[in-house]
């Protein structure tokens, strides 16, 4: 059986469309550079692919002024090296092999001189008794007096001329060993056979000085061959019209150079020695500045 047209029948409901699935949200992908492979160049020297660094010109501070002029950034040069020196490299490497500096030698302190006395004496003084008896006999004599118990005396030394220099001790100063005199040469007349204390001169030991003076007159004359001046004549015309040799402490008489005898009987005017307490080595420097000594009517050239 044939259903009806006009039968509405069921009504019809609209249906919705069914709900499309959404899909899951998945982490955003980060963007990640890889190493590009280097590029060869012509040459040696190879080149990362990659953008290039801009060129071009500098940017505005670094290529204007404050003033508005433009000027090339430069950048400082480097300060020349500078090559060592001769002297310098000398002084660098004696410095590295330098050895230890000497102690410097003992000061003498006194002077002890025996009056009147001939070399061949003196020879004879020095062959009885040795320097290191002598300085022995010394320290005895000092310990055996309770006041000068700390009075030492380091060494002796015999001189040519005789004399016999003391040396102090490290903690001796030069005025306590002078003040002892009394108690060396009273023990030292004893041991060397002498005729006592009076026959000894005690000195400090002071430096002396040497001047050369030349162009003295010789001999009384010109026409005598005989006369030559003594020692003690020009001492005393030395004295006489020099002030500045007037000043000086002579430790030794002036002398001829060689003796009178082995001269020429030609000779007129030849040099003399003259030997004086010095110091500190000024009164030498300031004769010879002066240049001349006036001695029988001659100007005598000073040297050294």
């Amino acid at each position: 059986m044939a259903e009806d047209d006009n039968n509405p029948g069921t009504p019809l409901v609209p249906v919705s469309p069914s709900p499309t699935p959404v899909p899951p949200l998945a982490a955003p992908l980060v963007a990640t550079a890889e190493p590009s492979a280097p590029i060869a160049v012509s040459g040696t020297a190879t080149r990362q692919a990659g953008p290039k660094l801009p060129r071009g010109k500098p940017g505005p501070l670094a290529s204007k002024s404050v003033t508005g002029g433009k000027a090339k950034a430069k950048a400082a040069p480097a300060p020349p090296k500078q090559k060592p020196t001769y002297a310098a490299a000398a002084q660098a490497a004696a410095a590295l092999q330098m050895p230890p500096r000497p102690v410097p030698p003992l000061q003498a302190s006194l002077v002890i001189s025996i009056l009147e006395a001939p070399n061949t004496a003196s020879l004879t003084v020095q062959s009885q008794m040795c320097a290191n008896l002598v300085m022995m006999l010394c320290m005895e004599a000092l310990a055996a007096q309770p006041a000068y118990t700390n009075i030492k005396v380091s060494a002796t030394q015999w001189m040519p001329n005789g004399n016999l220099v003391l040396y102090r001790g490290l903690d001796t100063t030069q005025a306590a060993l002078l003040s002892a005199t009394h108690i060396l040469t009273s023990a030292l007349s004893l041991w060397l056979l002498l005729l006592g204390p009076s026959c000894m001169t005690v000195c400090t030991n002071v430096k002396w000085s040497k001047i050369l003076v030349n162009s003295v007159p010789l001999c009384l004359s010109p026409t005598s061959g005989s006369g030559v001046r003594s020692s003690t004549s020009l001492h005393v015309s030395l004295t006489e019209h020099n002030p500045s040799y007037t000043a000086l402490k002579i430790t030794q008489m002036p002398s001829w150079v060689w003796a009178p005898n082995t001269y020429l009987s030609s000779a007129e005017k030849l040099s003399l020695i003259v030997v004086f307490k010095d110091p500190n080595g000024t009164l030498a420097r300031d004769l010879i500045k002066a240049k001349s000594l006036f001695v029988f009517g001659a100007q005598a050239i000073v040297c050294k």
